[in-house]
């Protein structure tokens, strides 16, 4: 029982820390995104 529920925690950890990655990942790219039209638009 107590190795179930280690292991539905552990896999619900690391979908978290995924999510939070991917989160991460799309601000990073929206703000690179946002650098590039800005530059687009100095040009």
């Amino acid at each position: 029982m107590d190795m179930i529920t280690w292991e539905t925690l552990r896999i619900f950890c690391i979908s978290v820390l995924n999510k939070q990655k991917i989160a991460k990942w799309q601000s990073l790219t929206n703000q690179l995104a946002h650098c590039h039209l800005n530059y687009n638009i100095l040009m």
